[in-house]
């Protein structure tokens, strides 16, 4: 009789310990990661951008965690996550280069949602994911996938591909931002999940296969974006307009960008988009 009880409390244990095991791991941590440069400003300003985007967005999520990152947060977490040849060939480069690899490594370590802040919301992330996701590939129209919005598990390894790739390229002397960040991202999802590194906007018989292919993993799965300059033919993951846009001070993205004494990445002189080494298109 103590024999049985002893190896059923044993079983047990293990079970549980297994149990644990899979809610943990199978699990789209309920956390948003943001970066921006001055942190207070975000769930505070009147800009319908930031209104009708990451303040609604924690308005409707209330049981998410919201993590804002500024400069310095982001260069400390890279550098606590990277070799430190790697970190010399970063820490000098623009931010908008920086929060290109600190998403990935946000995403691959922690796992969780990662949004850029001029992405408007109104659907609850609760109504989009299921206990079965484990990552959300959402796609920029027919082109590639969109790097702009992350949602995973951690520990995938696409992620981890496309970290590897940013760091590789960079030692080669690639400064390209474009290659860098969306090109890169879309070569190591490719290889990883289609077995071969495809260029942006395939034509539209591959691009058929590479989404039938993607959606066939377990876990994964797609979402066709439409991210069209009008806020009324928007139709994202995250996002489809109801009629129900708020105003504010009727300001401009530029407009927001000013409230927080910066500039979009596109505009500053600090930043070439256009480097010496460029893979791909």
């Amino acid at each position: 009789m103590g024999v049985f009880i002893i190896y059923t409390d044993i079983f047990l244990k293990i079970n549980k310990r297994i149990l644990l095991s899979v809610i943990y791991y199978r699990m789209i941590p309920k956390v948003v990661h943001l970066s921006w440069i001055d942190k207070s400003v975000l769930f505070t300003s009147n800009n319908p951008l930031a209104i009708n985007g990451v303040q609604n967005m924690k308005r409707i999520n209330p049981e998410y965690a919201f993590q804002i990152s500024d400069d310095n947060d982001v260069d400390d977490y890279i550098q606590s996550c990277i070799s430190n040849d790697d970190w010399l060939l970063i820490k000098d480069r623009h931010i908008v280069e920086k929060v290109d690899l600190w998403r990935l490594l946000k995403i691959y370590h922690e796992g969780g949602i990662y949004c850029d802040i001029d992405r408007f919301c109104n659907i609850p992330f609760d109504q989009l994911l299921t206990d079965d996701d484990i990552c959300i590939l959402p796609t920029y129209f027919d082109i590639d996938f969109s790097q702009d919005i992350m949602i995973s598990e951690k520990g995938q390894e696409i992620h981890k591909k496309a970290i590897d790739l940013n760091l590789s390229r960079r030692q080669t002397g690639c400064d390209d931002v474009l290659t860098l960040g969306p090109l890169t991202y879309f070569h190591s999802i490719t290889s990883t999940l289609y077995g071969k590194q495809l260029e942006r906007q395939p034509n539209p018989k591959v691009w058929k296969k590479l989404i039938a292919k993607v959606n066939q993993y377990e876990g994964y799965r797609t979402f066709h974006e439409n991210v069209v300059g009008s806020v009324i033919g928007q139709t994202t993951f995250i996002y489809k307009y109801d009629g129900n846009y708020i105003a504010g001070n009727k300001g401009t993205r530029d407009d927001l960008y000013k409230e927080s004494k910066t500039v979009h990445w596109t505009k500053s002189d600090e930043i070439v988009v256009f480097g010496k080494k460029i893979y791909g298109k």
